[in-house]
């Protein structure tokens, strides 16, 4: 009876990710560098929880941005391409192909980020992936983030449109 009320404990234990006495909390904006560093990357910080890191992926490095979600229920990976310069130039079946893209690397998603500074905007061409933050361990981050940088490399005939350069107008 004894051994099966260890075994039950343990079965519940681990289903709810406690280890011993101790349970692996959500990442949080004031664990989320010392998480990176723990998994093994080099951190720059951008902003309060935003992080640059840099993934490998066979012999290929992955710049990446790591950010919790507004309400830190997710962990963003995003890796930035580059910008689109004026969009109405880009080629439409190109972007179609990203979309399309899409469907096959779920849950990650290339998407363009507008930002804007002033009167300038500009366009870029990003990946990301929202990883659940339910409190993982530092090496199961490390294992999401690095199968997030294979994603990217396994997606590069789609991102790589010649080097992301937009069309001549009236070419």
């Amino acid at each position: 009876m004894r051994t099966l009320i260890s075994l039950v404990a343990a079965l519940v234990f681990g289903a709810l990710g406690i280890q011993g006495d101790q349970a692996v909390a959500p990442i949080t904006s004031a664990n989320l560098k010392t998480s990176l560093v723990a998994a093994g990357y080099t951190v720059k910080e951008v902003a309060p929880a935003v992080e640059d890191i840099t993934l490998v992926s066979g012999s290929s490095n992955v710049p990446t941005q790591v950010e919790l979600s507004g309400n830190g229920q997710y962990i963003w990976a995003e890796c930035n391409f580059g910008n689109l310069a004026d969009s109405d130039l880009v080629d439409g079946l190109w972007l179609e192909a990203l979309l399309e893209a899409n469907r096959s690397i779920m849950p990650c998603q290339f998407n363009i980020l507008v930002q804007k500074n002033g009167n300038t905007t500009t366009k870029l061409l990003e990946v990301s992936d929202p990883i659940p933050n339910v409190g993982m361990s530092n090496p199961d981050l490390k294992k999401v983030l690095d199968a997030f940088a294979t994603q990217v490399m396994s997606q590069q005939t789609y991102w790589t449109y010649p080097s992301i350069k937009a069309k001549t107008p009236g070419k």
